[in-house]
Order: C-alpha cells, then structure tokens, then sequence
C-alpha cells in the first residue's frame, strides 16, 4: 500500500531548508512511490516531515508551533524532525517521540526513512538528489525572472560566538567543482539566465578542497562563455563574511569590474559597526578596512547594489558601539540594510559568557537603536519594520534586487497553495 506523507516549513527557513523541502517534495518521494500530501489534508498522511528552522527566537517558536500542530494529526513516532532545531535546541525535543535528524547528519536520512516504513528500499540517496534546482513552482513565472538556485557548500568555517547554526551545519564542505558547473550547465540548458549561490559561509567555497571563492567565480565564467550564453547573472546576495571580501578584495574588484552585467547584487554580512562588539564575536573584520573596500567597490560599480546585516543587542554591546553601527550605515555604500534583534541562545559562547545578559539588556539597546536611525532618515532612506522584528534600511529600491528576493516568499508559499488558518505561524 502506498505510504502517504505530509511536509511542514517553517515560512522562516533560509533557502538550503526550501530546496530540502522540495527536492523531498518534487523528486524523492516521487521517486520512492510516496504520495504526498498537502498540508491542509495533514490528517490523511501516515507521516509528516518538519523541515525547522532555529535562526532566531521567533523561528524556533515557530517549529515547535508545527511540531505540536503535527501531533494533533499524527502520533509522534511518524513525524520526522528535519532542518536545524533539534541540534540548536535539544532540550526543547528532549522529551519528544519523533525522529531527528539535523542538515550535517542528512547522510543517514535514507536509512531513517526505511527504519520507519516510509519508504520500502532506497533508489537514490536524498544527499544526491539534493542538487541545484528552481525554488518555487515553474508555472509561477518566466525563468526569465527566477534564480536557478545551487548549493555549493554545506557547513561553516566561522566561529562566531553569537552563533550556534554550526551545531547543525558543521564544518564546511565544498560540492566539487565539476559537480557545480554541472549544474550550471542544467541551468543553461533549462532556460534560466540567473543562478543564485547557496552556502551558509559562501565565501568560504573552496578551502576545504584547495579552491577558493574567486576561483569558483572566474570557472562559472568561464563555463557560461563556452555555453555562450546571453545576459547571465550570478546572484551574490547570499550573506558573505566580511573577512572574505577584505581576504580576497583585489580578484573580486577586478571579476566585478570586467563583468559588470554578470554581477547585479554584492552582500556583506557586517553583523556589528564596532570594532569592540566584532572582536568580542570572533568575526574578523576591521570596519575601516571594509568601509575603504566598499567605496572602492561603488567607485567602480556605481550601479552594483549592495546589502548589509547588522545584530542589535549583543552582549555588552553599549551606546557607543550603537552609534558606531548607525555611522557606518550612514557612512558606507551599502544600499539595503537588513537589521535583526539578537536572539539569546543558551548555547552560544556569548550566552555562557555573560550570562547576566537578558532579554531586558537586548530589548533597550533595540529600541536606543530605532532611535538613533530616525534621526538618519532622510529622502533617499526609508525605514520599515516586519512582523519578525526586523528592520531594513534602504537608501534606494532596485527593482532586480526586490524581484530576486520575492523569490523565497513565492517558494515557500509552493508549500501552502491554501490559507489554512488552523496552521501556526505567519499568513502569507
């Protein structure tokens, strides 16, 4: 008899848990002879999949929501637990009957699935099926305006000390090359003029196999030339570390500069204006350094649009190291900011630290924060705040750069195609 199964995805989950959901979706279970099922018919599946995301207080919020949404349906011995949560925080599924499985363990997903009679016998592994692809349903537009989405790494070679997406992730580990460019070429070959690099630390491609960021650049390139296609672009937006484009400043100038309309979009990850806050968080960047680097980089590319992300409220972060963080908004050539409240995660190395940090200290320097950068609103800025308590700061709306980033709401929406309004979590 043919199993059924239903996914639920957390609407917060970044873009490498959206292709997990739909190469489960649209290839795997298809492939397995498994019916799937939408999420507003939940109570006809035999099993359910959380794909969870940690990011933020709010998104582990969230994927406990679904997790005690599922077992409304489905005992919990048929729900498995993907995506991020159970290795960020355990504790909260520790008393849970469900199996977890996090992205660095993915490798052992097929045998859970056979242990648990969701599938009779593998045919492909999931990590191989995993590949690059579109993340939202192609009848939704032309390929002409989507990202033809490639993951090229998995893990992080960072140690930031707010973060803890490393318990989950684990080290990076580069896709080969070969195996990239492969997909590239399926891109080509399907139609699409943009692909998108995934990785969680993109810019830390190569290290791991003897390559290197600006390495990947030049052989995608390359690789499009010889498929001379017209008018493509590789969208840079996903969040490079700033120690990347300090390391590497000089290759990728000159990649930007001679192929200018290859490059639309450029992402830089700042976290924190103050030097003090970025040392403390084991981020490695000086701010006068990367504000040199980015007015370098819009001296050249004048029209190339760049985004930025800042943390507001880490530990013992003060009214000085606020101020340093608005200034190099005012001051640097970023053109869309995105700002997030910290969230207070037990396990991160600056929780144990100061441990007398509370929500209370993160809460004030927030709102010191909303403060300080309405007195920096102008005509050319506008300020808007979401209902996940974040902020974005844009000097200038690029119509290209908002087209690439609806692209992450058209695909989760893919997942719930019906307003269910039993379902936890934001409407879309």
């Amino acid at each position: 008899m043919q199993k059924k199964i239903s996914i639920l995805l957390n609407k917060m989950a970044c873009s490498r848990r959206i292709l997990d959901a739909r190469t489960l979706y649209e290839k795997y279970f298809k492939l397995h002879n498994v019916e799937t099922i939408p999420s507003e018919k939940i109570e006809n599946a035999d099993f359910v999949i959380i794909i969870t995301c940690a990011f933020h207080n709010e998104s582990v919020d969230y994927s406990i929501e679904l997790y005690e949404y599922a077992k409304q349906f489905i005992k919990e011995e048929n729900i498995i637990i993907m995506g991020c949560l159970s290795s960020i925080s355990p504790e909260l599924l520790k008393d849970s009957k469900s199996y977890k499985v996090s992205p660095k363990d993915y490798i052992n997903v097929d045998n859970l699935f056979m242990k648990m009679g969701v599938i009779s016998s593998l045919k492909t592994p999931f990590i191989k099926m995993n590949t690059g692809g579109d993340l939202i349903n192609k009848s939704d537009s032309s390929h002409r305006h989507r990202s033809y989405y490639i993951n090229v790494a998995e893990g992080c070679s960072g140690y930031c000390a707010y973060c803890v997406i490393k318990k989950a992730i684990g080290q990076t580990k580069s896709k080969m090359l070969n195996d990239i460019l492969i997909e590239v070429n399926n891109a080509i070959d399907d139609g699409y003029t943009t692909i998108y690099l995934g990785s969680e630390d993109l810019g830390a491609y190569g290290l791991d196999i003897g390559l290197s960021f600006p390495l990947l650049l030049k052989e995608i390139l390359d690789f499009v030339k010889l498929k001379n296609c017209k008018s493509f672009k590789i969208d840079l937006r996903n969040t490079i570390n700033p120690k990347w484009t300090i390391k590497y400043f000089d290759e990728i100038l000159n990649l930007l500069i001679q192929h200018k309309n290859v490059f639309p979009v450029y992402s830089c990850a700042l976290q924190s204006g103050s030097d003090r806050i970025l040392s403390l968080s084991k981020r490695e960047c000086n701010t006068l350094t990367l504000l040199s680097i980015l007015d370098e980089i819009k001296k050249y590319r004048q029209d190339i649009y760049m985004t930025g992300q800042l943390i507001i409220g880490l530990p013992t972060e003060e009214e000085l190291d606020l101020l340093c963080s608005v200034d190099f908004i005012s001051n640097s050539a970023i053109n869309f900011w995105t700002c997030f409240k910290y969230s207070i995660n037990p396990h991160s190395l600056l929780s144990k630290l100061y441990i007398n940090w509370n929500e209370k200290n993160v809460e004030f320097n927030w709102q010191l924060f909303l403060k300080k950068i309405e007195k920096i609103k102008d005509s050319k800025n506008f300020i808007k705040k979401d209902s996940l308590n974040r902020v974005y700061i844009v000097d200038s709306v690029n119509s290209e750069y908002m087209t690439i980033c609806s692209t992450l709401e058209k695909a989760i929406r893919f997942f719930y195609p019906v307003q269910n309004d039993s379902l936890p979590g934001p409407k879309l």
